[in-house]
């Protein structure tokens, strides 16, 4: 069984995403990347009579190697496992056009986000073309699934709630790109033409942390954009059972890191809530009185959030510029990194037998 293999059906059993096979780069003897085993087929006169609009560039190569499908992903992409263990239990022959080499490889692959019920966000194009992009994610609202490509970008993903978002930058401010309905995203392990792994962002693995909502500002971004998202019903978006337990593990974790006391989780309408016997969020030196209480809370929708009912706590936090959870991952030494390139899970049996 190929590593790709057990990625993909860990994606489509275990998270109900529909996954589909994609092109692979090519590699020289000196690693660089020479071109996309879908070159071959493209030059044939079956795929010009077949797929007309299928074309290379003016140089005959492929403009995006290692990302365009090879089947017809749309209607095809599936959580079948036979059909995974079709396209994915054996390896594929490519032609590299410039030596005439056969090679034979497992399929990268992709996941169709509009048939998984994910939106994917593309935080360093915001970054790079809009600034800071807590002006629509505060932190909290981050800290969601995260991948990195294996050009070292990051996807923010969220869950679409059933809203039927679309797919592209049309009509959006600069800097929002997503990728919803009728778009994919390349996720691990494929590689990518830079020779690195697509990969997940340690503790922001599918299995390490739930998928968030759509935060509120980039909803009403979308919303507002026309054809990027259509009348639905409005109603209280909650998480799975298995993502609330996910995130309670996230909570234990930090606390156990963080060397804070806190009782048992105990139901908090529908989500789950710890009470701190200390309030981690005053100086040691000076303590509050017992009229405030710490805690931290898992919302029926998969956020965290922590805090104080006092008030010179509710202050200090203000002040800092974050939110009480950041402030306890922080402590805790798993504090969110800037979006530069971050520690990802780099090997499959982590993936597979942890990570998903």
């Amino acid at each position: 069984m190929t590593d790709n293999l057990r990625y993909a059906q860990a994606y489509a059993q275990r998270l109900n995403w529909s996954v589909f096979p994609i092109h692979n780069p090519i590699f020289d003897a000196n690693g660089i990347c020479t071109g996309c085993t879908c070159e071959h087929y493209r030059r044939s006169d079956e795929c010009k009579q077949k797929h007309p609009r299928l074309f290379l560039g003016s140089d005959g190569k492929c403009a995006n190697p290692g990302k365009c499908p090879r089947v017809a992903w749309a209607s095809k992409s599936t959580t079948d496992n036979a059909i995974i263990s079709r396209w994915w239990g054996q390896m594929w022959r490519g032609v590299d056009v410039d030596t005439g080499e056969v090679i034979e490889v497992s399929p990268n692959l992709a996941i169709d986000c509009g048939k998984s019920g994910i939106l994917a966000f593309d935080a360093d194009t915001y970054k790079d073309q809009a600034g800071d992009l807590l002006d629509i994610i505060p932190s909290h609202q981050q800290e969601t699934v995260t991948a990195i490509t294996g050009g070292g970008g990051t996807h923010l993903i969220y869950d679409a709630q059933g809203k039927p978002y679309g797919n592209s930058t049309q009509g959006l401010p600069p800097g929002i790109d997503i990728r919803g309905i009728g778009g994919y995203i390349v996720v691990a392990p494929s590689v990518h033409k830079s020779g690195r792994r697509y990969e997940w962002e340690e503790l922001y693995s599918p299995s390490q942390t739930a998928l968030l909502p759509i935060p509120k500002a980039l909803d009403a971004i979308l919303g507002a954009a026309h054809g990027n998202r259509i009348r639905y019903a409005p109603g209280t978006p909650t998480a799975a059972p298995q993502a609330i337990q996910k995130q309670a593990g996230l909570v234990d974790q930090v606390i156990d890191r963080a060397k804070l006391v806190a009782d048992t989780a105990r139901d908090y309408g529908g989500g789950l809530r710890w009470i701190l016997s200390e309030c981690p969020f005053c100086p040691e030196s000076d303590p509050h009185a017992d009229d405030g209480t710490p805690f931290i809370i898992v919302l029926p929708d998969g956020r965290i959030v922590a805090g104080c009912h006092h008030n010179r706590c509710r202050q200090r936090i203000a002040a800092a510029g974050v939110s009480g959870w950041h402030m306890l991952r922080k402590r805790a030494g798993l504090e969110r990194r800037p979006f530069l390139r971050r520690q990802v899970i780099a090997t499959v049996p982590a993936m597979v037998g942890a990570a998903l």
